[in-house]
């Protein structure tokens, strides 16, 4: 998981975390991640 994440989960308190935010917070890694896919494959 990313640090970033983990430091997230840390300030809130995983267990109070709700599924939505979880669902929008691995919607954005993997948003971030496709863009640096997609820019890599693009500049090969």
């Amino acid at each position: 998981m990313p640090q970033g994440a983990a430091c997230i989960q840390s300030i809130t308190g995983a267990e109070n975390m709700n599924t939505a935010f979880k669902i929008i917070m691995t919607a954005i890694y993997f948003w971030l991640f496709s863009i640096t896919f997609g820019s890599i494959v693009a500049h090969r």
